[in-house]
C-alpha cells in the first residue's frame, strides 16, 4: 500500500508543473498578480467633462431665460401708450405771466471780461 501524507494548510506549494503544458503554474487557490487599473483616470476625466458640460448648459439656459425676459420688457415698453391728462385750449381775455422751471430771462451779466469780439481779453 501506498502511504499518503496531508500537507498542512499554511504550506505554500511553489513551482508546481501544469499537467497540460509542463510549465510552472501557480496553485489553484493562490491569489493572482495584481493588475494595474487604468480606468480610474478615464473615469475621473469623464466625470470632470460631464460636470463642465452640465455647468455650461445651466449657464446657457439662464442666459437664454434672461434674454427672453429682456425681450418681453422691451416689447411691452415699445407698445405701451402713456396716459396723459389734457385740457382744451381756449382763448382768455386777460394776460397772465407764468414762470416755468428753466425759463430764462434778463439776468446778471457775465463776470468774464470780454473785448469787442466777444473773446476774453488778455492782460499784458
Amino acid at each position: 500500500m501506498s502511504e499518503s501524507q496531508a500537507l498542512p494548510k499554511k504550506v505554500v506549494v511553489q513551482n508546481r508543473l501544469d499537467a497540460d503544458t509542463g510549465r510552472v503554474a501557480p496553485p489553484p487557490n493562490a491569489p493572482g498578480k495584481s493588475r494595474r487599473r487604468y480606468g480610474g483616470g478615464a473615469l475621473f476625466g469623464a466625470s470632470a467633462l460631464l460636470l463642465l458640460v452640465g455647468a455650461l448648459a445651466i449657464g446657457a439656459w439662464r442666459h437664454y431665460q434672461a434674454e427672453l425676459g429682456v425681450a418681453a420688457i422691451a416689447k411691452q415698453s415699445r407698445s405701451a401708450v402713456p396716459e396723459v391728462r389734457v385740457g382744451a385750449v381756449r382763448p382768455s381775455e386777460s394776460k397772465m405771466t407764468v414762470t416755468l422751471p428753466g425759463t430764462t430771462g434778463p439776468g446778471r451779466r457775465s463776470s468774464t471780461p470780454t473785448g469787442s469780439s466777444g473773446s476774453p481779453t488778455s492782460t499784458r
